[in-house]
């Protein structure tokens, strides 16, 4: 049995003001630096923090505004201003939560981060005047910045989805459609060169997408593939292929068909789950005889 240990623990910080003392206390312990902070994106993240004075006793922070600040490494752009929230401001304890819907606009990378201590003075109900300002440090050298890591999700990302709205049309000579004019029989080999502009009326013809790449190298025979149909008055039968081949450009003999379904023009838009490992697919549509519509366009995830 394999068990990991897994850990719950506050991603707090120590930080420092300078707040009615010259110097740092000289017997105790000085804080060289603070460690780099990791936050992560698709998650919630929450900083705790504990206020110090230069003699590292809890400052008591009554009637004033912690406000983290996250800034770009590169240009200094501010990207997040957030006021922290009270945990006991009486002992100096605060918090930043920092939400998933805020991470979403914070591109993974390095960025730099401070906090800054405010004293507001209210000028009506929405408004409010800052009559003091002052940074807080990370470390007794009076180190007012400090290093964040945004790192990518934590669930990972779905994969994009493919877009597949080409068709391509083909002629079926070996399938001469019922009710067809007299004369128009399967041909036999060889078959007609396209350029003689042969008259395809009363054979069979049917519609291929171009070839969807279904990621053999992440799948596993377990593996979920789900395709979204969208159709306009369509009429026909579509089925969905498959195919092991090898290469950019799997040959004809390596298509199978997986699922066949018949569309009316009551179906608007329809999806299908697919679960197997594959290295193709591919869409054949094959429209009656009474259609008018259209298959516009297939989504594959």
């Amino acid at each position: 049995m394999q068990i990991n240990s897994i850990y719950l623990y506050p991603n707090k910080l120590d930080v420092y003001t300078s707040d009615n003392t010259a110097s740092w206390t000289p017997e105790r312990f000085r804080m060289v630096y603070n460690r780099n902070l990791k936050i992560y994106r698709g998650v919630d993240n929450r900083i705790d923090l504990q206020l110090r004075n230069s003699d590292q006793k809890a400052l008591n922070a009554t009637g004033s505004t912690i406000v983290f600040n996250l800034t770009n490494k590169e240009n200094e752009d501010l990207v997040l201003r957030k006021d922290c929230s009270v945990d006991d401001i009486s002992v100096g304890r605060v918090y930043v939560s920092i939400t998933e819907e805020e991470m979403l606009d914070i591109e993974a990378g390095y960025y730099t981060y401070s906090f800054h201590k405010e004293t507001r003075t209210n000028v009506d109900s929405t408004d409010y005047r800052v009559t003091s300002k002052l940074p807080l440090y990370m470390d007794s050298q009076y180190g007012a910045i400090g290093t964040i890591e945004v790192i990518g999700g934590m669930e990972g990302k779905p994969y994009d989805t493919k877009v597949v709205d080409t068709f391509r049309k083909l002629t079926n000579f070996d399938a001469a459609l019922s009710g067809a004019p007299s004369g128009v029989a399967p041909l036999q080999n060889p078959r007609p060169n396209f350029a003689q502009n042969l008259n395809t009326t009363g054979y069979e013809e049917y519609f291929i997408s171009s070839h969807i790449d279904a990621n053999p190298r992440m799948s596993t025979p377990q593996s979920l593939h789900t395709f979204q149909f969208y159709y306009n008055n369509y009429v026909g039968e579509v089925v969905l292929q498959g195919s092991l081949g090898e290469g950019a450009a799997p040959i004809s003999g390596s298509w199978t068909d997986i699922q066949t379904f018949n569309i009316t023009t009551a179906d608007s838009k329809a999806y299908h789950n697919v679960t197997g490992k594959y290295n193709w697919f591919r869409i054949k549509h094959t429209p009656d005889n009474s259609n008018t519509g259209t298959v516009d366009k297939v989504l594959y995830r």
